[in-house]
């Protein structure tokens, strides 16, 4: 714990080191206080449960009562009738929520481009996943899978390789031996940063608003 410690502090004393184009937005600088301050004291290990992950980075189905208060909402719970608790906990842990928006990620995904339909997320950091016609969906992934249903609809992505938005930038990641893909992510203004292998070599140029 005492290394993950000094490595914390270390990574928060890189970025305020760093250029302004890089350093933390408002919204984080406020945000990141709490944050750390709960990884400090528990870890990183079941980081998606902390309070501060669900106030700022890991939205949850489940209602804030509930999951603050779980054991003693649990014990009222079970002192109502089987069919009545089973009705009230659907829709406090967010179940109920969470099938809505599979049953919608599911109607509206069309066949071809990105295959969506076997994505299913790790329990990597702990916190609220529904298991869900086999599948392991969180809050935050059924919100990516939903808007890259619209772009399916939108856009041809047999051949998108890699894409990320990293604090609102978009980023692209290709191997460079397909010049024609490789100009086109450099030069088209989609993307804000571009990075690339094959090379082999390290280099950093901007052409217009990209890097």
């Amino acid at each position: 714990m005492r290394r993950f410690d000094e490595l914390l502090t270390a990574m928060i004393e890189d970025s305020t080191r760093a250029d302004r184009r890089y350093r933390a937005t408002t919204f984080w600088e406020i945000a990141g206080a709490p944050i750390v301050d709960d990884l400090r004291v528990h870890g990183v290990t079941h980081f998606r449960e902390h309070r501060s992950a669900r106030r700022y980075y890991a939205p949850m189905y489940g209602r804030p009562e509930y999951l603050d208060r779980r054991e003693s909402i649990e014990r009222w719970l079970r002192r109502m009738p089987a069919r009545r608790a089973h009705s009230v906990r659907w829709r406090l842990d967010g179940r109920h929520a969470a099938r809505v928006d599979a049953r919608l990620f599911r109607a509206t995904d069309v066949a071809g481009g990105l295959d969506l339909g076997g994505v299913s997320e790790s329990q990597i950091g702990g916190g609220e996943r529904f298991e869900i016609g086999g599948q392991r969906y969180s809050r935050s992934l059924l919100n990516y899978l939903r808007a890259l249903t619209l772009l399916k609809r939108q856009a041809a992505t047999d051949d998108v390789e890699s894409a990320l938005e990293i604090g609102g930038a978009r980023v692209a990641l290709l191997h460079s031996h397909d010049a024609r893909r490789f100009r086109a992510a450099k030069t088209g203004g989609e993307y804000d940063l571009v990075c690339y292998g094959h090379t082999h070599v390290a280099k950093i140029e901007r052409v217009g608003e990209t890097v």
